[in-house]
C-alpha cells in the first residue's frame, strides 16, 4: 500500500501538469506550483497527505484527489496555514474547481476533499467540531420503556 516516491509537493505540481483547465475562462487566476509556496505550506501538504494515510484512504484517492484539492487552497491562497480562512479560502479553490467544467460527480468529489481538509486544518488549529444529534422521546422509550 505505497503512496509512491513522490512527495505531496511533487504530486500536486504532477496534478497541476495534467490538469484539465482548457475550459477555464481566459483570465481565471490558477493555483501557483509549489515553487511559489513557502517551506510552511509544503511542510502543511505533507503533514496532510499523512493524516490522510493514517485515516486509512486509499493511497490512489488520496494522490489523485485529496492532495491535488489540498493543493489548490494552498496554491491559490499563498499564506501561512494560520491565515487561510476556513470559509473563503477555501470556496476559492471550489471556485475555481468548478470553473473547470468537468464532471459533477469530480466536483462533488472535490467538494468533499475540501471538507476532509477543513476538518484537517481545525485539527491543526485545536478545534474540535463537536456534533450534536439531539434523540427524539421515541429513541429514550426504546432503551427505557417504562419512561
Amino acid at each position: 500500500m505505497s503512496l509512491s516516491t513522490q512527495s505531496a509537493a511533487e504530486r500536486y505540481d504532477q496534478a497541476l501538469q495534467l490538469a484539465r483547465d482548457s475550459r477555464l475562462p481566459r483570465d481565471y487566476p490558477a493555483p501557483r506550483p509549489t515553487a511559489d509556496w513557502s517551506p510552511e505550506n509544503i511542510a502543511l501538504l505533507e503533514q496532510y497527505r499523512d493524516w490522510l494515510v493514517s485515516g486509512g484512504l486509499s493511497p490512489t484517492v488520496i494522490n489523485v484527489l485529496y492532495v491535488p484539492t489540498a493543493g489548490h487552497v494552498l496554491g491559490l491562497n499563498l499564506k501561512p496555514p494560520a491565515q487561510l480562512d476556513l470559509e473563503v479560502d477555501l470556496q476559492r479553490a471550489l471556485d475555481y474547481i468548478k470553473a473547470k467544467q468537468l464532471s459533477a460527480e469530480w466536483t462533488d468529489n472535490s467538494r468533499i476533499a475540501l471538507e476532509k481538509f477543513r476538518q484537517f486544518l481545525r485539527q491543526q488549529r485545536g478545534q474540535v467540531a463537536i456534533a450534536v444529534r439531539p434523540m427524539g422521546r421515541a429513541h429514550y422509550v426504546s432503551i427505557c420503556p417504562t419512561g
